[in-house]
This record gives structure tokens, C-alpha cells and sequence, in this order.
């Protein structure tokens, strides 16, 4: 695989991941507080079943990292992302 077809298929799997609301606002929570604990973004973005917010940071995994039981959005990854200058 090449650096071009590697950049499109992350950029996929990252506008993939962002098409679904609740995970937008997971990811918009978690970067505002710099970190959050598991239940902090179940109250936050309104996900009343443990299982679905398990499966969205699941999803967002090329976007947040989990450490010592918070997520934090991965800053490494977002600016790889940005254009070359």
C-alpha cells in the first residue's frame, strides 16, 4: 500500500467514524475537556445503554486513546491530517 492510498483509506475510515452524531458529540465532549471519564461521556452526549457507548468509543479509536481509565482525544492523529505547508 502506498502513502496516498494509506492517507484516503484513513481519511475514509475518519469521515466514516464522524457520520454518526453521538460520535461527533463524544469526540466534541472529550476535546473540549482535554479528558473524560467513561461515565462523564455517558451523561454527556445522553447514551443511556453502557454497550452502545462502548461500541462508539470503540469506533472513534483512530481519534481518542484511553488512559488510566479517561479518554483523550489523540492530537498526533489530527495533524497528520492537516495539509502540508
Amino acid at each position: 500500500m502506498d502513502i496516498e492510498t494509506e492517507s484516503e483509506s484513513l481519511e475514509e475510515s475518519i469521515f466514516k467514524t464522524l457520520s454518526n452524531q453521538k460520535r461527533r458529540d463524544i469526540l466534541r465532549f472529550v476535546g473540549e475537556n482535554k479528558q473524560a471519564s467513561f461515565t462523564e461521556i455517558k451523561k454527556s452526549v445522553q447514551i443511556e445503554d453502557s454497550s452502545s457507548l462502548s461500541y462508539h468509543l470503540n469506533t472513534l479509536q483512530t481519534l481518542v486513546t484511553q488512559k488510566k481509565r479517561k479518554i483523550q482525544p489523540l492530537r498526533t492523529r489530527t495533524r497528520s491530517l492537516q495539509p502540508n505547508r
